[in-house]
């Protein structure tokens, strides 16, 4: 059911289907919060709730939505780094402070590549090198020539923590839709 309201989002009640999604994949989750296909759904509404808000800039609205995803899923990257974004335009200087330590200490979800081609390790090295120098711009170029030679997780994972820190902003929402598009799986 939560499932079918998240798909129902289209059309005159969208915020209304997407509110009872996230109401009835939170039982679902209170029931059985092992299940990893409703956290994993529950986590995508909150996200798509958070875009929702983003493009119609209501900050502070997105920063409330991307904090419950996180509470979902606490290891997500495009969760943290979508929340410093939000919370940076929502003034909540206070909030994003904690996220940037959580950001600063997780461990890179880009560092485990066993399964990249060598040519996409090392566009990946390379762009995780540019952007320690502060070269985001030519970090996101790289990042994107990285899933051109192969799509994975990784590289996604880089690309939306890069976007934040360009210009190349609009691109986010086009590269978070693509990310979550690649976990959310077909009955």
């Amino acid at each position: 059911l939560g499932r079918t309201l998240l798909a129902m989002k289209e059309g005159d009640k969208k915020d209304t289907w997407l509110a009872l999604a996230i109401i009835y994949l939170q039982r679902a989750v209170r029931v059985d919060p092992s299940d990893q296909r409703a956290r994993n759904l529950l986590w995508a509404a909150h996200i798509d709730d958070g875009r929702r808000h983003w493009d119609s800039e209501q900050w502070s609205d997105a920063f409330d939505s991307y904090k419950e995803a996180l509470i979902v899923d606490p290891q997500s990257f495009v969760t943290l780094a979508s929340l410093e974004h939000v919370g940076n335009q929502a003034n909540r200087k206070a909030e994003v402070n904690e996220v940037r330590i959580a950001l600063s200490s997780k461990s890179s979800p880009f560092d485990a590549k066993s399964a990249l081609t060598p040519e996409a390790k090392d566009l990946l090295e390379s762009a995780k090198e540019l952007g320690r120098n502060g070269n985001w711009s030519d970090a996101f170029d790289t990042c994107i020539r990285s899933l051109d030679v192969q799509a994975s997780v990784d590289a996604w994972l880089m690309l939306v923590v890069i976007a934040d820190k360009t210009s190349r902003l609009e691109k986010l929402h086009e590269i978070k839709m693509k990310f979550m598009s690649k976990f959310v799986v077909d009955d």
